[in-house]
């Protein structure tokens, strides 16, 4: 999981890069941290955001994880401005409960 975590992150950041968009100096997660904990939590936990957070921060995945009610605000209402790719993030998901 630690290895596709690590290579789902690079290509987020790079994609994120390309397309011009840049984290909130606030948040404490960046954009490609949290498209990359989208992708695991739907691919390893069936989109368990609770267990995929208790893991991601035993295992040491997320330097500054987000509070559970954060991690889910963020990724339902976050603006495809903030985070373009994340349609993308739900589409996989959802193949991947078919």
């Amino acid at each position: 999981m630690e290895m596709y975590a690590t290579t789902v992150y690079v290509i987020a950041d790079e994609v994120l890069r390309l397309l011009n968009v840049n984290d909130d100096p606030q948040s404490k997660m960046s954009n490609a941290e949290v498209i990359t904990f989208a992708i695991v939590s739907a691919k390893f936990f069936s989109g368990n955001h609770k267990l995929t957070r208790y893991l991601c921060k035993q295992l040491g995945l997320f330097p500054e994880i987000l509070s559970n009610s954060r991690l889910y605000r963020t990724y339902l209402v976050s603006r495809e401005d903030r985070l373009p790719c994340l349609p993308l993030v739900r589409t996989h998901r959802a193949l991947l409960r078919q």
